[in-house]
């Protein structure tokens, strides 16, 4: 029991009793995402399977983004493998920020990028 007094009152707090504690918030849960999730689209310009990385350009900058056991990679229906990304794919990328690094939650695989060709006439 801790007794505090101030301005003349007294006030009485007791601990918690054990098992009957709040739980802590859902947000300082270390397996709580530690960043906002964002969300972009762009074109795949590298893997390194090594590195567990990928490179991806949007807006005419790159970006590398990390994957984990959680990353899921989706081509339609299907569920894929970081190892199936490959260079010139179109991608859409759910990721948030994790340790200093963008860490891809899910990455979505649409159709390959072929470059423009123009046409002769």
């Amino acid at each position: 029991m801790i007794l505090f007094a101030t301005s003349g009152v007294m006030v009485q707090q007791t601990p918690p009793t054990p098992g009957t504690m709040a739980p802590a918030p859902r947000g300082n849960s270390p397996s709580a995402p530690q960043g906002k999730m964002e969300k972009f689209r762009g074109v795949v310009e590298g893997v390194d399977q090594t590195g567990q990385s990928f490179i991806v350009q949007r807006h005419k900058e790159n970006m590398t983004l990390y994957w984990n056991d959680q990353t899921k990679i989706m081509h339609g229906k299907k569920t894929l493998s970081p190892m199936d990304l490959k260079k010139g794919e179109r991608v859409t990328v759910a990721y948030r920020e994790e340790g200093g690094k963008s860490i891809a939650d899910k990455v979505t695989i649409g159709k390959m990028s072929h470059p423009k060709t123009e046409s002769k006439t």
